[in-house]
Formats: structure tokens, sequence, C-alpha cells
């Protein structure tokens, strides 16, 4: 499931100066960029796009997580160590 209000992210260089030039990815396009990827590459993906992500299943069993909706979280399921599923949620 994806959200239908997305969150863009941009970035800025060090002097804060708006770079609109480079890539600008919502939370669902960097969702479909992390599957096949391990658990960290996956995660260091999601950190550099400036998204938070939570494991919510490894190998079929449900981990803990809250029920509340963040546009800005990538929720992550693991078989084998990879990325299987990725939604925004």
């Amino acid at each position: 499931m994806v959200c239908v209000r997305e969150l863009r992210t941009h970035i800025t260089s060090p002097k804060g100066k708006n770079k609109m030039n480079q890539t600008t990815k919502t939370a669902s396009e960097v969702a479909v960029a992390v599957v096949g990827l391990s658990e960290s590459q996956a995660i260091a993906l999601i950190q550099t796009n400036g998204f938070t992500s939570r494991i919510a299943s490894i190998d079929g069993v449900a981990q803990p997580g809250t029920t509340d909706m963040r546009i800005n979280r990538i929720n992550l399921t693991l078989e084998n160590g990879v990325v299987t599923e990725a939604s925004v949620r």
C-alpha cells in the first residue's frame, strides 16, 4: 500500500542552497528502489533520501510496531536478509 500523499525530499548543499536540479524522490519511489537489496543496503538508501525505515516482517514473522501512519517511513519485509517488499503506510 502506498500513501496518496507523498513526502518529497530535496537535497541541499552545505551552504543551504537548494539544488533542485538533483533528483527529488518520493517515499514510494525509494520503496520501489530498495526491493531486492540487503537490509543494510536498503536502510542506507532510505536514510540517504531523508526517510526512516522500520522492519515489519522477518522471514514471515511480523515484528512489533505501531499502527500510526507516517508518510516519511518505509516499512520493510525481509526474507533471508533481502528486502522482498517495501511500503509507505
